[in-house]
């Protein structure tokens, strides 16, 4: 499948001669991963609070790397945390802060999606946050069963801090040519394009070295995404005295030159 309804917006990624080495992060799920909050007696728990409700315990999904669970839940203000392996010794809560229960209100009653990841220690529902996730042609090369999935969570873009900007930071795409759009709500109904334009057609790039670490960050706020390449090599590297990105697009075609000298992260492309 390929999503491109408007002009698409083309990014060439390159940092000189640079290869840079895969950052790899050991990870080891829980066991477990339970919702503590005060629904769960109106979902037919025991109490509320109890990380041992079956009702309330979320389900990992090998295939989304992600602990998830849907949850019909009546109206009302409730508030919640999540506690690994059936004990609160590992608690998180608002903005991932052990202790500090998240805030759940409905207006009626209603489904309501549960997500938390172990690499961030992020746990947020469908209602306090947007479920943004990249739907593109890289998608198989990260884990997904497809391309151009919005469910598929391995390209989830998740926000701990609750500042309103969403990352992914991936290292594992062989060099080539990608594009993707930015799908809201783990579907087509929410989609962004170049310059943060609903249904504004594909985001072309071009990763030029293998395993070239990138970070995909997405405003809230403007629904606008920008690629960063991450690159702060220990040692200095020779390369050229400066290279030329070319970013093609609803802008236009325009240049931008990196000094050898900078090397910490910089924005690549007009999305800023």
């Amino acid at each position: 499948m390929s999503i491109a309804r408007g002009p698409a917006l083309t990014f060439l990624l390159a940092i000189g001669l640079l290869s840079p080495p895969a950052v790899t992060r050991a990870l080891s799920e829980p066991v477990s991963v339970g919702l503590a909050g005060s629904f769960q007696s109106e979902l037919g728990c025991a109490g509320d609070f109890n990380l041992s409700c079956p009702q309330t315990q979320l389900v990992f999904d090998a295939i989304d790397k992600a602990w998830q669970r849907t949850l019909t839940i009546p109206a009302g203000n409730y508030s919640y945390v999540v506690g690994l392996n059936g004990s609160f010794t590992e608690s998180y809560g608002l903005n991932t802060q052990p202790g500090v229960n998240i805030p759940l209100g409905l207006s009626d009653t209603q489904a309501v999606k549960f997500y938390y990841s172990d690499e961030t220690n992020w746990i947020t529902d469908s209602i306090n946050s947007r479920i943004v996730v990249l739907a593109g042609s890289f998608q198989s090369e990260l884990g997904c069963t497809g391309d151009f999935d919005p469910s598929c969570l391995r390209t989830w873009l998740q926000d701990p801090d609750g500042n309103g900007i969403y990352t992914l930071t991936v290292d594992a795409l062989p060099a080539g040519a990608y594009s993707f759009v930015v799908a809201v709500g783990e579907s087509f109904n929410e989609v962004y394009g170049p310059n943060g334009a609903p249904f504004g057609g594909n985001i072309n790039f071009t990763v030029t070295n293998d395993s070239l670490p990138l970070t995909f960050e997405f405003t809230s706020a403007t629904n606008v995404i920008r690629l960063i390449p991450n690159s702060t090599p220990e040692t200095p590297v020779p390369e050229p005295a400066s290279a030329t990105l070319l970013t093609a697009g609803l802008l236009g075609i325009f240049g931008i030159r990196l000094s050898r000298k900078r090397r910490h992260r910089r924005p690549i492309g007009g999305l800023i």
